[in-house]
């Protein structure tokens, strides 16, 4: 779990910094920063993609989790916590929600995320946790510059997340195998797309409620090795 730890971390110190910097820092520089960050995890996100080789399970998973997202309204379920948490806490920026729904989106679906856990698990020295970590504490800073506090939040899912994975891989190791691994990546390399588009401004595209597909992915790779 040292790596998960880092990098939950790594995100909390990012977001301190970059909030601490939101009212400081001109418009302009603010909203070009995030669509840096935006052609960023694009890129990212094209780059996971194309390690995804058998379409036929890529599109059965995007769209079977988009529907059972949709169904479940996960993304609505998210804004309402949010905006709860928002009003328990005072915490007044308007933009609590979004900071925090994109910036998990951004920690979660990415394959270093799934990979270095699993690295960690194994017992291996977590060193892609600690490269994400590096990372992701950039990307917070820019993103919490934009969004404000809401993306330190984002370290909690990170941490249940990726802590899952290790524990799984202490005690499941060799469970997912190099084909699973590569359908994963594409479909959250095509989920982290969404998201770069939406923080683009190009197309608001509603990522949350396609994150089921990660799950499916998996399911099918079980049925269909």
């Amino acid at each position: 779990m040292e790596g998960t730890i880092v990098n939950a971390a790594g995100i909390v110190l990012g977001s301190l910094a970059g909030a601490a910097l939101h009212s400081h820092l001109p418009r302009g520089i603010v909203s070009t920063s995030l669509q840096a960050v935006g052609l960023m995890v694009l890129l990212i996100g094209i780059s996971m993609a194309l390690l995804g080789t058998d379409y036929v399970i890529i599109i059965a998973s995007l769209v079977v989790g988009a529907v059972i997202g949709e169904a479940l309204a996960i993304g609505k379920r998210l804004d309402d916590f949010a905006e709860g948490f928002r009003k328990r806490t005072h915490l007044g920026h308007d933009k609590l929600a979004a900071g925090f729904i994109t910036a998990s989106l951004i920690y979660c679906t990415g394959s270093m995320a799934i990979l270095g856990a699993v690295q960690d698990g194994v017992g291996q020295a977590p060193s892609i946790l600690y490269a994400k970590a590096a990372l992701d504490m950039v990307i917070s800073v820019a993103l919490a510059s934009a969004m404000g506090i809401g993306v330190a939040f984002s370290a909690v899912p990170v941490f249940l997340y990726q802590g899952s994975i290790t524990l799984l891989a202490a005690n499941s190791q060799g469970m997912l195998s190099g084909s699973t691994l590569a359908q994963l990546s594409g479909v959250g390399g095509i989920l982290l797309m969404g998201v770069g588009i939406s923080l683009l401004e190009i197309k608001k595209i509603n990522v949350v409620n396609m994150l089921p597909s990660l799950l499916v992915v998996l399911a099918l790779k079980m049925m269909f090795p």
